[in-house]
């Protein structure tokens, strides 16, 4: 889903992204920058900025490398107010109808969460990855490790963690986008931070802004969120060639039309049988793998 994710960021245009690949055929496009690079030189510079051998063999790992970033890629970071990351299996709506100067000028850690965080840069932020507190993870242990730790967010004693733990009056934790719980548990979109008086969710993105259409008492409730996030979700299929203004329902992308309480019902609905096949498949695909290393 590169294609609707970037066109939800150059929809963003006072906000710069850089992607940072080896794919040759990704050039620079007005507010997303392109920094070509080989995984072993990526490595090769993390290393160099913190000063000792790391464990970085394979490019999910560098999730947790993520809070070095601020001082690892510093001559791209350094002339703005704001650096972070993110991942790219989203779509974002209106980043600056949320965060408002007010929430910028107050606030050191924005989200805090793996899928979209950004920090105030300065230096103490920047290498706050650095330090140690008991009960909590510690970067060189962290970066010595093969195995991911989910060092970068919450609820793994990691950065998110750590951050609410010494400065919870400097962190804007509002939750007000929507991380869509992976299809193992749920076929249909169930929205993970959400409270759960509503059915029958789905998007609508439009022109740069992105709504939650849901089932609320019966009517079509339609409110702005911040992003959604579809983790796990690469069954996802694009059926519209407007990225402009599109819907987005469990399996797909699709042109926009009017959304009634029946029209609704059908694209949000609960999929058991979409369900079961699903991790049908998904076993099936385990069980292919472990064949394959066996032999």
């Amino acid at each position: 889903m590169f294609h609707i994710w970037k066109a939800s960021a150059l929809a963003n245009a006072t906000i710069d992204f850089l992607i940072i690949t080896d794919d040759e055929s990704v050039t620079t496009e007005k507010n997303i920058k392109i920094l070509h690079s080989s995984f072993k030189e990526c490595k090769r510079q993390i290393q160099s900025v913190l000063g000792f051998d790391i464990s970085l063999d394979s490019p999910y790992k560098l999730c947790d490398y993520r809070p070095t970033y601020g001082c690892v890629f510093s001559s791209y970071t350094k002339k703005y107010d704001f650096w972070g990351f993110g991942d790219m299996d989203l779509v974002y709506g209106n980043i600056r109808y949320f965060l408002t100067d007010d929430i910028l000028n107050s606030y050191w850690v924005i989200s805090g969460w793996g899928h979209f965080t950004l920090y105030k840069n300065n230096n103490y932020c920047n290498n706050f990855f650095k330090t140690r507190i008991k009960g909590f993870q510690y970067y060189k242990d962290v970066f010595t490790n093969s195995k991911n730790c989910v060092f970068d967010e919450y609820l793994h004693h990691g950065m998110g963690d750590m951050w609410k733990e010494v400065h919870p009056d400097k962190v804007w934790d509002s939750r007000l986008m929507d991380d869509i719980v992976v299809p193992w548990n749920n076929f249909h979109f169930v929205s993970y931070h959400r409270k759960k008086d509503y059915l029958n969710l789905i998007f609508e993105y439009d022109n740069g802004n992105l709504y939650r259409v849901f089932e609320k008492y019966g009517e079509v409730v339609k409110e702005q969120t911040f992003y959604a996030h579809f983790q796990q979700r690469k069954f996802m299929k694009i059926k519209t060639n407007n990225y402009s203004h599109y819907l987005i329902i469990p399996n797909s992308f699709i042109d926009c039309s009017d959304i009634n309480i029946l029209r609704l019902r059908r694209f949000g609905k609960e999929r058991p049988i979409s369900h079961i096949f699903y991790k049908l498949k998904v076993r099936l695909s385990r069980k292919i793998v472990n064949i394959k290393r066996r032999f």
